[in-house]
């Protein structure tokens, strides 16, 4: 674990990175080889080390080296980090929608144009002052133009740099593109800002645009699987929010699926968009840990503790799933489910602001919960259920398929999506019943009232990630080109069960007018009985350690 750098002190002295390397080196390697330096195959049964023992020093390592990290300072001077960037500026020209299109022939060399000034024969002098405005106008666009590259004409460049993600599917724009009018980069930050996400350090950059707003991006190490993943994502999400926008029902309930742009830069480097607003469920958690001085990590710790001592091998399956839930239901004593109401709270102190937050919180739940049992997306850490702190909007960050060891969606899953303690306190049981149920029964109507128009799509993007799946599960990497067009032959029925699955889940969602003849049945029977699933503690229970149940 710890690497000596002594041969490399002359040469690379003056190398930050080796210098901190070798503080850290000198600082924590007596004391962890000291920790771990016992033998497991020792006959001295005094000197070696148990299960429990490595948890417990693992566990205190954990909190040295977390207190090593949080010593980083939380902003970075941009001119340190690359002098090229500090020193980036850029003036933006000022032109019009339309200016750019290859159709128009503005002049630049101060000829009038008919078709763009035309003169009308008039008096009135007013006219006359107007038309010429207009003309001179037209000539300073012209020129604009031209640096721009005036529809791919000149050179099919542009002297301005665009600030990434303001293209389909990052989005929701159904004419033509119009670059004319996006926003360009001005200058970057001065500062960066350092955050922790999802037990990494990652840096925050802001670009100043000429709109006059500073977009921020977070620079991510990724594999390449994930990152094309996270596009295939953004383009469902736009197919979706279309079929919203184009029926009755969800329209009126102004309901709306945005996607996060994601910018490839390198093979394991990216950029998401983000904002200071965007907040997680771990963050709230964080943020009532330490206003109330708790561990964090005492719930998981109380949960393992009670279900050792409880759990046996002797024991059957179900006499396991009870001790889980009992273990789960100790937890959830400790752990208040207010936790997210009181925080939000906090920051509203309008009743009425708050209310119209909370009323969007749960139609964007409802979005992101349909979603997330359509496609079997079961890895809803508190990490990655990220919402602006704004307007409630639920973010669909690492959002991913879960495949089974043969490629298919799991039909059965103890949880279809994330509904826990706080959550269900914060939406209420008003808003579960007259918000929550319609809004997911609506959503799945309105797409699966498209489900012919989706089916070629949602073939195409299954393939692709079924075989992006593969691939990075695989250790082969000759012939990839080869192996390709086998996976699509040998995935076909694979990618055709998968995409019946998830049409399915989606009618299964809709209001079934069958239902009447069976009685006193409610139209969204299935989606009562997912919320049930939801929220029921021995499923609860059953979830791993890391979805955290308990919040």
């Amino acid at each position: 674990f710890f690497r000596s750098y002594t041969d490399k002190l002359s040469s690379t002295s003056n190398d930050e990175r080796i210098r901190k390397s070798m503080y850290f080196t000198l600082k924590y390697k007596d004391a962890f080889e000291s920790d771990f330096s016992l033998s497991l195959k020792s006959s001295n049964k005094d000197m070696v080390i148990t299960l429990d023992e490595i948890i417990a020093k693992l566990r205190k390592w954990k909190q040295i080296l977390e207190r090593q990290v949080a010593m980083t300072p939380p902003r970075l001077s941009l001119l340190q980090g690359s002098p090229i960037l500090s020193s980036l500026t850029n003036s933006t020209p000022d032109i019009w929608s339309g200016a750019c299109d290859s159709s128009q022939s503005l002049s630049i060399n101060g000829k009038e144009n008919e078709e763009l000034s035309p003169i009308q024969s008039s008096t009135v002098e007013s006219v006359t002052a107007a038309n010429a405005a207009a003309l001179a106008a037209s000539r300073a666009v012209a020129i604009a133009n031209a640096y721009e590259g005036r529809g791919s004409l000149y050179g099919g460049g542009s002297s301005s740099v665009e600030i990434p993600g303001q293209y389909a599917p990052n989005v929701i724009h159904d004419g033509k593109p119009t670059p004319e009018l996006n926003a360009k980069l001005v200058k970057l930050e001065s500062f960066v800002e350092v955050s922790r996400q999802n037990d990494q350090l990652v840096r925050r950059i802001g670009m100043v645009g000429s709109d006059g707003k500073c977009h921020h991006f977070l620079l991510q190490f990724t594999v390449p699987y994930w990152t094309r993943t996270d596009e295939r994502t953004a383009h469902l999400h736009l197919l979706f929010d279309r079929c919203l926008r184009n029926n009755v029902l969800s329209s009126r309930r102004n309901l709306w699926l945005k996607p996060t742009a994601v910018v490839p830069i390198a093979q394991k480097l990216r950029m998401i968009a983000d904002d200071k607003c965007f907040t997680s469920l771990h963050d709230v958690y964080i943020e009532y840990c330490y206003h109330e001085g708790l561990d964090p990590d005492r719930p998981s710790m109380l949960f393992q503790e009670k279900y050792r001592r409880e759990i046996s091998e002797n024991k059957s399956q179900d006499e396991k799933v009870q001790t889980k839930s009992k273990a789960y239901e100790s937890v959830c004593k400790t752990v208040p489910s207010d936790i997210l109401t009181s925080i939000i709270m906090k920051r509203f102190n309008d009743v009425e602001k708050h209310f119209h937050f909370q009323r969007n919180f749960t139609s964007q739940i409802a979005l992101n919960s349909l979603l997330q049992y359509a496609f079997d997306v079961n890895e809803r850490t508190p990490t990655k259920f990220i919402f602006d702190a704004r307007n409630g909007q639920v973010l669909a960050h690492d959002f991913r398929f879960s495949y089974s060891n043969q490629g298919f969606l799991d039909e059965k899953k103890a949880v279809p999506f994330r509904l826990t303690r706080n959550i269900v306190e914060f939406i209420g049981p008003q808003l579960i019943n007259g918000l929550f149920k319609p809004v997911f029964s609506s959503a799945a109507s309105a797409i699966s009232a498209n489900a012919q128009e989706l089916q070629p799509a949602l073939q195409l993007l299954s393939r692709d990630d079924i075989v992006s799946w593969y691939l990075s599960k695989s250790a082969q990497r000759d012939g990839v080109q080869r192996c390709n067009q086998d996976l699509e032959r040998q995935l076909s029925d694979r990618v055709k069960k998968n995409v019946h699955l998830i049409q399915n889940r989606l009618r299964e969602c809709m209001p079934r007018s069958d239902f009447e003849k069976e009685g006193n049945v409610p139209l969204d029977k299935n989606v009562q009985k997912l919320i049930e699933m939801a929220t029921e503690s021995k499923n609860l229970a059953s979830m791993p350690i890391s979805y955290c149940p308990w919040l």
